[in-house]
């Protein structure tokens, strides 16, 4: 049986700890205990992406949406209002050889997730969602 649930929090890092506390128990019956931090850190790390790099589009008083559509197959991990659809090709891990701080979020989320694609939001026109799926047993065939 699947769930699927929604979690709305400010676009704040303050409020992230609570995003965490909500997403980690979901992963706990299905992955294994370091696969459940991998996955909280990388929706953190996304949802830190927003508030990073898209806060201009949030102020002032946005909020960060995510879905989670789990099942015991998969789970898919859909971060509302990502970015305008404009922004998605500038967004790109960068060179691993390039050693400077930041910039690996998206090389991490690629790393932990099988299927890492942006859509358009349902939420919002004219915003792009960040999709992500990761599969129980491995990676999802395409």
């Amino acid at each position: 049986m699947a769930h699927n649930m929604t979690v709305c929090v400010p676009a704040d890092p303050s409020y992230l700890r609570s995003l965490r506390g909500f997403i980690q128990p979901i992963y706990e019956k299905n992955f294994p205990e370091d696969e459940v931090r991998q996955l909280v850190l990388a929706i953190d790390e996304a949802c830190s992406n927003i508030i990073k790099h898209g806060q201009s589009w949030f102020l002032p008083k946005g909020t960060i949406s995510v879905s989670i559509l789990d099942s015991k197959k998969k789970t898919v991990v859909t971060v509302h209002n990502y970015c305008r659809a404009k922004e998605v090709e500038k967004i790109k891990p960068r060179d691993l050889d390039d050693i400077k701080p930041g910039g690996l979020g998206t090389h991490f989320i690629a790393e932990v997730m099988d299927k890492v694609e942006f859509e358009p939001c349902t939420v919002r026109e004219g915003r792009m969602a960040l999709v992500m799926t990761k599969c129980t047993s491995g990676k999802e065939e395409s």
